[in-house]
């Protein structure tokens, strides 16, 4: 005797399951995500600091960086040249190659959790933090260019408005429930 309900249970489980092949990569469950230039691939990060390369035609992770970080990676980024940036729980914002994945540089001036990273134009990296603080870095030269202040607690998110434009700004969210807005030549709260 043929059961519509058993047909559509075993439909979900089936499906269930394909989705846990597809898509578990890891022991964590991943908490950043971005794509690499050109289409090649996706990065992930996750709770042990790991960051994973994961090719999108293939599905499988073509390279792991085990502990990456010393914590939980909260966010990647895609610089202009291809490189992969990565913020932690653990305060470094590190900078990967984008060829053999190697650490390039290590960005230390954050006091807590780097929960954003974004870029700006070909030069500027922008990192929010749990220390209520977005940084400005110099990507040719990885300096750190300005601290701006505002948010009354972590700022968890970052994004760049009109970034080819000379009116440019970015806006951050943060857990003191507001948004803010930048200017982008002067860094100033709008």
């Amino acid at each position: 005797l043929y059961s519509s309900a058993a047909s559509d249970v075993y439909k979900r489980q089936t499906l269930e399951m394909l989705a846990m092949q597809v898509y578990n990569f890891g022991v964590y469950q991943p908490f950043s995500l971005t794509g690499l230039q050109n289409d090649t691939g996706i990065a992930y990060g996750d709770k042990s600091g790991s960051i994973y390369i994961l090719d999108t035609n293939s599905l499988n992770i073509t390279r792991e960086l085990q502990n990456a970080h010393k914590s939980t990676v909260w966010s990647l980024a895609i610089l202009q040249n291809g490189n992969l940036v990565s913020g932690s729980a653990d305060k470094l914002i590190k900078i990967w190659n984008k060829t053999t994945f190697s650490s390039i540089a290590d960005l230390v001036g954050h006091d807590s959790y780097v929960f954003s990273v974004v870029t700006m134009n070909s030069n500027i990296l922008l990192s929010a933090s749990a220390d209520n603080s977005i940084k400005i870095w110099n990507t040719d030269s990885w300096e750190l260019i300005e601290t701006c202040k505002g948010h009354l607690f972590s700022v968890t998110n970052l994004i760049v408005i009109g970034e080819q434009d000379d009116k440019a700004y970015f806006a951050s969210a943060s857990e003191d429930k507001t948004i803010r807005i930048w200017k982008k030549n002067d860094f100033q709260n709008i």
